[in-house]
């Protein structure tokens, strides 16, 4: 029986193939299942808030294109509208609460007011899903509720840093939701 050797003399050897016969398919990869548009099927725009629903999530929609390529989607009301719905409001359907106290003065009590209101505009242009659900007015003091306890919390600290004196007090629930941040102004 002839071996082969080489130029060196060493034995050598040849890899065979292989004898597997089968049916096999290359598994698609994470990208390859993802659809081109992402705009197509299983798609959907809000008509209040224009937010826009693909990739199995809601995004904000803020450019001219795509406001446009929302129009012609089928209209779905996204979950934090029918939150921020005044009945739902009513019933108490929220995941944050921040109740700020101890504020004699009025105008200070606007200002932080404003305060809330500017961090949630800024969450909800990140995320839509990040909004206020109702904001009630007190002699002294204000109670904010949001549709995210991270909201809530970063509301809460926002205050705290841009008032000085103040204790913030973080409480978090057993569950997931809700969460209550408290700030209680200094004397």
């Amino acid at each position: 029986m002839a071996s082969s050797r080489s130029a060196g003399g060493k034995t050598g050897s040849r890899k065979r193939s292989s004898q597997i016969s089968g049916s096999f398919q290359k598994k698609s990869g994470r990208n390859a299942a993802a659809p081109s548009n992402p705009l197509g099927l299983g798609s959907a725009a809000c008509p209040d808030c224009g937010a826009v629903y693909f990739d199995k999530h809601w995004h904000t929609c803020s450019e001219p294109d795509c406001r446009l390529k929302s129009a012609a989607l089928p209209e779905l009301v996204c979950p934090e509208c029918r939150l921020t719905d005044n009945s739902a409001a009513r019933s108490g359907a929220y995941a944050g609460e921040v109740m700020i106290e101890g504020v004699s003065d009025p105008a200070e009590l606007k200002e932080i007011k404003n305060l809330a209101l500017n961090v949630a505009k800024r969450a909800s242009k990140r995320d839509p899903e990040d909004r206020v659900v109702k904001v009630i007015d007190g002699p002294g003091s204000l109670d904010i509720y949001t549709t995210e306890n991270q909201l809530a919390v970063s509301i809460g600290k926002q205050i705290h840093h841009a008032r000085k004196g103040g204790e913030l007090t973080i409480t978090w629930s057993k569950t997931d939701k809700p969460v209550r941040v408290r700030w209680q102004a200094g004397q």
